[in-house]
């Protein structure tokens, strides 16, 4: 497993539900703050430590595998502070970023951008990567993921030719397509890993948004031009949600494939999530499929 530098901290209350949940709109945590540095904490799902193994797992052999043929850079959208607390467990550990830019692989990397729409967030991420010494190297920025033009700034110092690695996170399924398009525009090589919320938004919501007529902008949003042709086809009042899910992934790597994405491949992140790995390069979706071969219980999968 990855070494998340993990503490329990007993000023967590295991907060079952969001409803208990004492934490702000930013998901930071109004009762715990860190034991290593006193800063706020995110309140995230056991989970987390998956998606933050897949993730690192696939940086170390990107950027080792690539260092000697590109200018890397890192980015992650939807990033947070830096560390969290597994409400389950009181314990606390790094955050997505903090793993990244700890990596030995980190040594690599060109640039590193992180990207949050919370100044609370993006203070506290700045605050810990100049205690890390990483500031010449990683920043964290404002910038929404639903408007592209808040990105401008973030991506201003990368290079349009460097090899890219994307990280996107969001809680459920708001990132506009848009959005994907404008970064695969900006930069000509890049890998995407994004967090969805297959389990949680997609499971609970899309059947009953679609079959009793409720706003579907988000959705629409999400997928892009190919929403329109699975939710006119499809009578979704007669099919399990299971059917609807697989639909709606398939609507949505339909879009990366007329992007030029042709290594394309879901994780699981037991019962709530899907990450999603896309890359137009061969060695991308080789490096992917090498990783995922050792879940991150230290399990090998079969080549069934």
């Amino acid at each position: 497993m990855v070494n998340l530098d993990e503490e329990i901290n007993d000023a967590c209350l295991k907060c079952t539900n969001k409803h208990s949940r004492k934490s702000n709109e930013y998901g930071l945590c109004n009762v715990a703050v860190s034991l290593l540095d006193s800063l706020p904490v995110r309140c995230v799902g056991s989970w987390a430590k998956d998606k933050i193994y897949f993730l690192t797992r696939y940086f170390e052999i990107f950027a080792g595998g690539m260092k000697n043929k590109f200018d890397l850079n890192y980015i992650e959208i939807c990033s947070g502070p830096g560390r969290c607390i597994c409400r389950e467990e009181k314990k606390e550990i790094d955050g997505t970023a903090l793993a990244i830019i700890k990596n030995k692989a980190f040594n690599y990397i060109q640039k590193a951008v992180f990207i949050d729409y919370s100044e609370e967030v993006v203070d506290t991420l700045n605050k810990r990567i100049d205690s890390l010494g990483k500031s010449q190297k990683a920043k964290a920025f404002i910038g929404d993921y639903r408007n592209p033009k808040t990105l401008k700034e973030a991506f201003s110092n990368l290079s349009s030719n460097s090899l890219n690695l994307v990280f996107i996170d969001p809680t459920d399924c708001s990132i506009p397509f848009s959005t994907i398009e404008y970064i695969s525009n900006r930069f000509s090589k890049v890998d995407f890993i994004i967090n969805i919320a297959t389990y949680t938004d997609i499971g609970r919501n899309l059947k009953n948004v679609l079959i009793r007529g409720y706003n579907d902008d988000k959705y629409k949003s999400f997928i892009g031009k190919n929403y329109q042709n699975m939710s006119n086809k499809i009578d979704f009042s007669k099919i399990t949600t299971s059917e609807a899910r697989r639909l709606f992934k398939d609507a949505y790597l339909e879009n990366f494939k007329e992007l030029g994405f042709k290594f394309t491949k879901f994780e699981k992140i037991e019962h709530y999530y899907d990450l999603l790995f896309v890359s137009k390069n061969k060695c991308g979706g080789a490096f992917w499929d090498k990783i995922s071969k050792i879940m991150p219980n230290n399990q090998r999968t079969l080549n069934i």
